[in-house]
């Protein structure tokens, strides 16, 4: 199933010309899906919610969103 949801969210955001990195998906210990998005942080797109929204709207469930994380060369998105 989390391969699944991988390989939608990667295929999804390309279509709107958002390229990842990585994409992880994962269920925490509340069951709750985390979907980590990787990008490069020279090409890391600004708007979160726009993100968020495209993936909510593909997968069918609401997502909210974190701040992103920079770390290097790589920036982290992360929908919740």
């Amino acid at each position: 199933m989390r391969h699944l949801i991988v390989q939608i969210v990667a295929e999804k955001l390309l279509k709107h010309n958002f390229c990842t990195e990585n994409v992880t998906a994962f269920y925490n210990s509340q069951n709750r899906l985390l979907i980590e998005l990787y990008f490069d942080s020279e090409k890391a797109p600004n708007n979160c919610e726009r993100i968020c929204d495209i993936i909510s709207d593909e997968l069918k469930i609401s997502l909210d969103y974190s701040e992103p994380v920079c770390s290097g060369k790589e920036a982290r998105r992360v929908d919740v």
